[in-house]
């Protein structure tokens, strides 16, 4: 017998800046979020915390911030890959987005958007 798997339901927001995400227990699936070149030597940075910005920091990502080179980051649109089973967030998501960060799309299952 084959087994049928069921059917996956993904959600998606867009945050331009701080604040609320996604309301209630979520899986974060994928994050693509896009970075401004600023001339910077300050990596784009965007935390996901749970449930709110004093919740700890289950999601972090920004590019190479070990030796950032704004003439090779900073720019253009970054996607963050997470396992088939996503980052569980029990509380939901609040982002923290720097300013070099133009915004961040999330991509989840359960909860809702704020």
């Amino acid at each position: 017998r084959r087994r049928v798997e069921p059917v996956r339901r993904f959600q998606s927001t867009y945050v331009t800046g701080n604040g609320d995400a996604v309301d209630g227990r979520t899986r974060v699936v994928a994050l693509i979020y896009v970075g401004e070149h600023t001339g910077s030597s300050v990596a784009p940075l965007v935390q996901l915390h749970d449930g709110t910005s004093g919740g700890g920091v289950l999601l972090y990502a920004n590019n190479n911030p070990n030796s950032y080179d704004t003439s090779v980051y900073g720019g253009g649109t970054n996607t963050l890959d997470l396992p088939s089973e996503g980052v569980l967030f029990p509380d939901g998501v609040y982002a923290t987005l720097d300013a070099n960060i133009v915004g961040a799309c999330i991509v989840f299952e359960g909860g809702k958007a704020a």
